[in-house]
């Protein structure tokens, strides 16, 4: 009964300190791509609800990035603050041997890892994907603001704004206004019309209207241009739409399509056949499947600190020394993954380097727990 609460009280501080530095760094890093979002509402005229829940479904794809760092860090205050407090102390005099909290870190390795990989494989491409789709299909009620003084702008797709001055009332002087796919209703009424060009000396934008004064409007269609002189007219802006990539990339694509694609049923997924990207599936679904896995190796290697003396100087660098390989671990399978699309061998080699070395420092474990059993 009394080793069970001490399991749980281990395990609930090394998750409790995992989750608060993982929050930590993943509030950080959204705060800092956040910021770099707002160009979304200053120059692509999204609404700041679309900001906000594009800003919010990035969230699960940076905590998946912040994961490794931040259970090492959790694994290595943790059992250097049961070392200093003494708690490790008090379970080894109650004849709990190493190898059993040596094996209880393992299990909550093991959660971490499959929380890892629910979010890698399922929510994250989920995530992104729909942000995507939130981005094609809002409303761009912010068009006066995306067109800049003294510059071309082409956030439209397939329409291109230029004005010569832009006062504080959002009123522009000096219109040119390229619209190449008939995104601009109410022009001649010439559905047919491959192009059009507006000029115009002054305007604003009102309740999805831009109402132009004293200008001219060409149509070409074919051989033929159709020219008409204005006073005053209103046209519709509401077919405007940006410039965000239609299709999904690779790390919005669902796990199961890339799978798939990889063993050959390349209808799934556009740009398939796999002659042209099966090193980007390849790597992507590895990223996903296998790089979480990479987390056992390194909860291994950090787990010799248990076994460490309890000389200061000596504890000290051997902290530092291990910090320093589980580190090194995190970034090499970071680094490595990068070339596991450049052949089969890379990617077999990457697949099984956990998998064989894991179980050899486990060994390495259970020998130094039973070498100081002898002693």
């Amino acid at each position: 009964m009394l080793r069970n609460k001490i399991y749980k009280h281990l395990t609930f501080e090394i998750l409790r300190i995992f989750f608060t530095i993982l929050f930590a760094f993943t509030l950080i890093a959204w705060t800092v791509r956040a910021v770099n979002y707002l160009n979304l509402i200053i120059d692509d005229a999204h609404s700041i609800s679309t900001y906000f829940v594009y800003s919010f479904l990035n969230i699960s794809n940076i905590a998946t990035k912040f994961i490794p760092i931040s259970f090492l860090l959790a694994l290595i205050i943790a059992i250097y603050r049961f070392k200093n407090q003494k708690e490790f102390l008090i379970i080894w005099s109650m004849g709990i041997s190493k190898i059993h909290i040596v094996n209880l870190i393992i299990g909550i390795s093991i959660v971490v890892v499959f929380l890892n990989l629910i979010l890698s494989t399922y929510v994250t491409p989920y995530a992104l994907n729909y942000s995507r789709v939130i981005l094609k299909t809002s409303d761009l009620n912010q068009v006066s603001s995306a067109i800049k003084e003294n510059d071309f702008t082409d956030t439209f797709k397939n329409v291109t704004f230029f004005i010569d001055k832009k006062d504080e009332n959002n009123e522009f002087e000096n219109i040119f206004i390229r619209d190449n796919s008939n995104s601009l209703t109410g022009l001649l009424n010439d559905e047919t019309a491959k192009d059009k060009t507006i000029t115009a000396k002054r305007g604003y934008i009102e309740n999805d209207k831009l109402i132009l004064f004293d200008g001219i409007i060409h149509s070409y269609n074919d051989a033929t241009v159709t020219s008409l002189k204005f006073k005053k007219t209103e046209i519709l802006i509401d077919l405007l739409q940006n410039r965000t990539i239609q299709q999904p990339k690779l790390r919005e694509t669902k796990t199961e399509t890339l799978i798939l694609c990889l063993f050959g049923n390349e209808r799934l997924l556009l740009n398939c056949p796999l002659d042209k990207i099966k090193g980007e599936v390849i790597e992507t679904t590895l990223r996903r499947l296998v790089m979480p896995i990479y987390i056992i190796l390194m909860t291994l290697v950090v787990c010799y600190t248990i076994f460490s003396k309890q000389e200061k100087e000596v504890n000290n660098l051997k902290r530092n020394f291990i910090f320093i390989l589980g580190f090194l671990i995190i970034l090499i399978s970071e680094m490595f993954i990068r070339y596991t699309g450049k052949s089969e061998l890379n990617a077999i080699s990457y697949l099984m380097f956990p998998f064989i070395i894991s179980p050899l420092v486990y060994l390495l474990l259970i020998y130094k727990s039973l070498r100081e059993k002898m002693n």
